[in-house]
């Protein structure tokens, strides 16, 4: 999926109205991924800097406007629970799977706040075993092309 840091590098480009191609996405549907990442990133109560470029990347490549720092500003100071994020979601299965990497991309895997708030979005967005151990191999994958992050407080 294209905008969502890390993760275009793992597959190849999606067809489009499969769900995972960046045409099918909506602002709405944008702004759920973002906020799913900045609640991963403030799961432990602080937003480190690497943390904070992630998401505004994900905002520019989104589409999402400069102008809509203020909706940014907002789901970090307001993380949304696992359970709003999976509300939003719906039944949409691919925004889902999308939800959990994005999210999983930008928490740090060091961090175990982080860590069990995508414990808990996976329990919330009913992630399968299989496609759950997928989509952290892939992010697994994707961070070994980084520099291992620090722990975070």
């Amino acid at each position: 999926m294209e905008g969502v840091p890390g993760l275009a590098q793992l597959t190849a480009p999606a067809p489009t109205g499969s769900g995972f191609h960046a045409d099918d996405h909506s602002q709405d549907t944008a702004q759920v991924i973002v906020r799913a990442m900045a609640a991963a990133a403030a799961a432990d109560g602080t937003i480190d800097p690497g943390q904070r470029a992630a998401l505004v990347a994900q905002m520019q490549r989104a589409g999402l406007a400069s102008d809509e720092s203020a909706f940014l500003e907002e789901a970090i100071a307001n993380p949304a629970s696992p359970g709003e994020i999976a509300r939003a979601v719906a039944d949409n299965s691919e925004l889902a799977a999308q939800v959990f990497a994005a999210a999983s991309l930008v928490a740090n895997p060091a961090n175990a706040k982080e860590q069990e708030f995508l414990s808990r979005l996976s329990t919330e967005l009913g992630m399968s075993g299989g496609l759950l151990s997928h989509i952290r191999a892939a992010v697994s994958g994707a961070r070994g092309a980084k520099t291992p992050q620090q722990p975070s407080s």
